[in-house]
This record gives structure tokens, sequence and C-alpha cells, in this order.
């Protein structure tokens, strides 16, 4: 699972147009300093836990989850602790498309 592989500094998925979701498992890539997310078109939120990625240098589209009940994404909040981010990131509101 990808939740085991700690030591992963980049994921780079710009284009996965199918991808729905990220695993909530993904809180376990503390090494993880690029994730790129851009061009996810059906992305609709982000995992809970996104904010434990504290190494997190690069982060291209934040998508906050939707307020409706059986919602499990992660919120705006959990940007609070990426203190390391750099450059430009796109903020998408109530599950729109990362593109």
């Amino acid at each position: 699972e990808i939740g085991e592989l700690s030591n992963l500094l980049s994921l780079d998925l710009i284009g996965c147009q199918h991808l729905e979701k990220l695993p909530g498992e993904m809180s376990n890539l503390i090494n993880l300093r690029h994730l790129l997310v851009y061009g996810c078109e059906e992305l609709r939120q982000m995992p809970i836990g996104l904010g434990n990625l504290t190494n997190l240098q690069r982060l291209d589209c934040f998508v906050a989850k939707q307020s409706g009940p059986g919602d499990l994404g992660g919120e705006l909040a959990e940007l609070n602790a990426l203190n390391n981010l750099e450059g430009e990131l796109r903020i998408i509101l109530g599950g729109r498309r990362c593109e």
C-alpha cells in the first residue's frame, strides 16, 4: 500500500483524469515533498491527515471537502500545518474539479 512508502519524496499524478480520491494512507508519507494533482479532473476531495505531511514543499492543488453527510475529506485547516509550502497553490472548494 502507498502508506508504506514512508521514504517517497515525490508523487506526480498530473493528468490522472479518472482519479476520484487519494488513499487515506497518504498521511503516512511523512517525507513527501511534492504532491502534484493538477489535471485530476475527477478528484473531489483530499484525504484527511494531509496536514501531517509537514515536509511538503509543493502542492499544486487542494480540493476542500464538500459539506454534506458522509464526506470524509480533508478541510482547509489541514493547510495550516504545511509551513514549508512554496509556489502557487490552487484551492478548489466544494469538490469542484482540480483542473
